[in-house]
């Protein structure tokens, strides 16, 4: 290895030991925090009920070690096709529920769900589009649908508000870093 050639035997040891012990670590936090989310989330488990929480913690470890014996070819390529495309889902009904006036919850629930089986369709390779990075597509059709249920679905009993006002100022870099965003992908 590069590391042993370099560092020498003594120092690359302790190098990689160090860096597994941060990865197992960081790794062991997940899931607990995981672990956490969805006993209290999606269960409601009480503080007395532990054996669903140790079932689900089981399930999780199971699941991670069924990717760990058939990883995808890099995880910089898991990562791509999961983590970026799954943020871009969740950008247009976070921006837009700070900003828009008319936003509301049909609009980000709809938006998550036709994102999130967008992500799917990529992943299984349902739909390409060579030459543009998925997120570019996942975002517009999330952020379109957003608009269009959240439009549709307005209420006038709903208060609805600017929760953050937006500086002009601040207006004049959006198409800058939108064609950025588009360049880079």
């Amino acid at each position: 290895m590069l590391l042993g050639q370099y560092a020498g035997t003594f120092l690359s040891t302790l190098l990689l030991t160090g860096s597994i012990a941060a990865l197992m670590s960081t790794m062991d936090s997940q899931l607990l925090t995981l672990t956490s989310m969805i006993t209290t989330d999606f269960f409601k488990i009480k503080k007395n009920e532990i054996l669903k929480e140790k079932l689900t913690l089981i399930g999780l470890g199971v699941l991670g070690l069924i990717i760990a014996i058939k990883p995808p070819q890099t995880i910089l390529d898991f990562v791509s096709k999961t983590t970026f495309n799954g943020l871009s889902v969740l950008a247009p009904a976070v921006i837009g529920g700070l900003y828009w006036k008319k936003a509301n919850k049909y609009g980000a629930i709809s938006s998550i769900i036709v994102g999130e089986g967008l992500v799917l369709a990529y992943y299984f390779k349902f739909i390409s589009t060579p030459g543009i990075h998925s997120i570019v597509p996942i975002m517009i059709a999330t952020g379109v649908v957003f608009v269009l249920a959240s439009f549709f679905t307005t209420s006038r009993k709903e208060n609805t508000g600017i929760v953050f006002q937006i500086k002009k100022t601040s207006l004049q870099w959006a198409p800058v870093f939108l064609t950025l965003f588009i360049l880079g992908n």
